[in-house]
């Protein structure tokens, strides 16, 4: 009985330990996904000659709202970029297209 113990407790310890690597992997993608909206965002804003407060305006997203999408400080729901897409007259994907992004084949 004992040892079946140990056996469960080293399948829950594996199957943790897979759940954290996920987890981890998961954080990176996300981050890496802030970091193209942040990239994106700032190129399309002042290619259109817009301070923060300017493209707050036009998008009723906040001037802090849009700093910290910019820096890449927090996560924009997809209503926040569908209005900043609107405020910024792009397509909504122009603000997560990868520049510079290598396909493989």
């Amino acid at each position: 009985m004992h040892k079946n113990i140990e056996a469960e407790q080293r399948k829950i310890d594996k199957e943790v330990e897979s759940l954290q690597q996920m987890k981890a992997a998961l954080n990176k993608e996300i981050d890496n996904i802030n970091s193209i909206i942040a990239e994106n965002l700032k190129t399309l804003r002042t290619e259109r000659n817009l301070n923060l407060g300017q493209l707050a305006k036009l998008s009723d997203i906040s001037k802090v709202m849009l700093s910290q999408i910019e820096k890449g400080d927090t996560n924009p729901t997809i209503n926040t970029l569908w209005k900043i897409a609107k405020g910024l007259k792009v397509l909504y994907i122009s603000l997560l297209e990868q520049k510079n992004m290598i396909l493989m084949l």
